[in-house]
């Protein structure tokens, strides 16, 4: 009879703890040996989690390729005009915003939400999109450029461009 490879772990109680050093250390060898194809294999190697919380962890936080810095007037003016599109699909605004994952992408919104009196809108005002306008966050804007994104990001934002419609 084969044995179940899964059938240790089942044994072992799922932890819903706080990660810790050594949990993350594991998590970081087998994704280094065995890449983020198989979650559920590499949920063996990290005794007391599932492939599912490792999954997770490795995307949503120690991933060496997530941008954790501040995020910058060009992220912004992306999340507000793919938020007016899109709604709140946070997945497929990742999609244009590089290295922030959908969660962080939704708590900075969240943030904005919570901090509305700042960047209110009255809700008759229809948002405007203009895609030529718009700056890939990977794009580098150099001295007047920059300054003129700047007052346009405050001007949309106060203005003209932006919805609260799912406040």
């Amino acid at each position: 009879m084969l044995k179940d490879a899964g059938f240790e772990k089942r044994l072992t109680k799922i932890s819903k703890t706080k990660w810790t050093p050594e949990e993350d250390t594991l998590l970081r060898s087998a994704v280094e040996k065995y890449g983020t194809s198989n979650w559920t294999l590499i949920g063996n190697f990290v005794p007391g989690r599932t492939g599912k919380q490792c999954r997770e962890r490795w995307t949503g936080q120690i991933c060496p390729t997530i941008n954790k810095e501040s995020w910058t007037p060009q992220e912004d003016y992306l999340l507000f005009q793919y938020q007016n599109l899109y709604g709140n699909k946070w997945a497929l605004i990742a999609q244009y915003l590089p290295n922030r994952t959908p969660i962080g992408i939704k708590n900075r919104w969240n943030w904005f939400c919570r901090n509305k009196e700042k960047y209110y809108v009255p809700k008759e005002k229809k948002p405007t999109i203009k895609f030529e306008s718009i700056v890939l966050a990977n794009d580098t804007l150099f001295g007047e450029e920059f300054e003129e994104f700047k007052r346009k990001l405050h001007s949309d934002m106060l203005y003209n461009s932006i919805s609260y419609n799912d406040l």
